[in-house]
């Protein structure tokens, strides 16, 4: 065992140039000798001995440099497939060997790294799944007496003439709405993160898909005197998840619409690339600082600039959570006091 263990690791460490300098030296070593032998015999014999005798050589060197060279191949392809294969996270990878050799070893090493590795996969989504049920325990839990809450307040504010107490029971409306929204974002998040929502991609318009995401902050915008503008032709279909897609279209406008300037412009404009659809989504707004760039898309961030506006921070982490299951990418350019520009790019198919 250890004997084909051995002179399976020499082929692997004997390299190329290592057997160039033996060869070159077993020829000089030959020359040496010959030159000797040649004082007393023929020159003429000896020298043409001499370069058969190289010949020999150096075709042996070829030989074993290609039969190096193809043990060596032959190891690093088996080596790579088995990587490969780890990092799929299959679960039926052949570790098994024949017979001992170094590659059997290498692979025994190999496969004790991947129990460890799916062992902490199995730990991972264990905890996910219990997290998961605490969060839908929780908005169940919580939803009723939230409702009952909203249905209470509506009616006091309804009847109630007091000024005083009316504005106090509107502002437990917008904590209370609050509240409800936060919910429905957690919920949304740890199913998404799970991976309990799929995507249920189909070619389809994209312009249906942005026109509806519209609609959802049209009212908004009205009442704001926002002017929206879309560039988009109606020929550009694409494959995509018309829901989801529409959710993190909303989510970018709706933070458009909230954080909104003097200018009160928004335009989304779509272009078609060979690879990619382009789709840009501007406005005129406050703008982000240049040092906040980086977090806008962590969960549950918020700039302190904007702590005063209706949101919890959940918004623009569910917007790149979508488009990464779709395997498109979010960009985004902001000057700070001017405006912002998200670049959504998805996959042209």
């Amino acid at each position: 065992m250890h004997g084909l263990e051995g002179a399976e690791i020499m082929k692997l460490k004997l390299t190329i140039s290592q057997i160039t300098k033996i060869a070159m030296i077993i020829v000089c070593i030959v020359n040496t000798v010959f030159v000797i032998i040649s004082i007393e015999v023929s020159r003429l014999y000896v020298i043409f001995s001499s370069i058969i005798l190289s010949l020999i050589i150096i075709i042996l060197m070829y030989v074993m440099c290609n039969c190096t060279k193809k043990t060596t191949r032959s190891f690093a392809e088996r080596l790579e497939y088995i990587i490969k294969e780890m990092l799929e996270g299959k679960n039926d990878i052949n570790f098994t060997e024949e017979k001992e050799t170094y590659f059997s070893s290498v692979k025994s090493d190999l496969y004790k790294l991947y129990e460890v590795l799916m062992a902490h996969k199995t730990y991972e989504l264990e905890e996910k799944q219990k997290l998961q049920e605490l969060i839908s325990d929780i908005a169940h839990q919580v939803k009723t007496p939230v409702f009952n809450l909203k249905t209470v307040n509506t009616i006091l504010i309804d009847e109630i003439t007091d000024e005083h107490y009316k504005e106090f029971l509107l502002s437990s409306m917008l904590q209370i709405e609050k509240l409800e929204f936060l919910m429905q974002a957690l919920i949304k998040t740890s199913r998404l993160e799970m991976g309990i929502i799929e995507m249920n991609p189909c070619k389809a318009p994209l312009y249906i898909t942005i026109g509806n995401a519209i609609n959802g902050i049209i009212m908004q915008a009205y009442e704001s005197n926002i002017d929206i503008e879309v560039e988009c032709s109606h020929d550009i279909r694409i494959t995509h998840d018309k829901k989801w897609t529409e959710e993190a279209l909303f989510n970018v406008l709706d933070n458009a619409v909230k954080y909104i300037s003097n200018e009160r412009k928004i335009s989304v404009t779509v272009k078609e690339w060979e690879n990619y659809i382009k789709i840009e989504v501007a406005d005129t707004g406050i703008g982000i600082k240049e040092e906040e760039i980086s977090k806008i898309f962590k969960r549950f961030y918020r700039s302190s600039e904007v702590s005063c506006k209706k949101g919890v921070g959940i918004g623009l982490y569910i917007v790149r959570k979508i488009i990464d299951m779709q395997n498109g990418i979010i960009e985004i350019n902001s000057c700070y006091g001017k405006g912002t520009k998200f670049d959504i790019f998805l996959p042209n198919t």
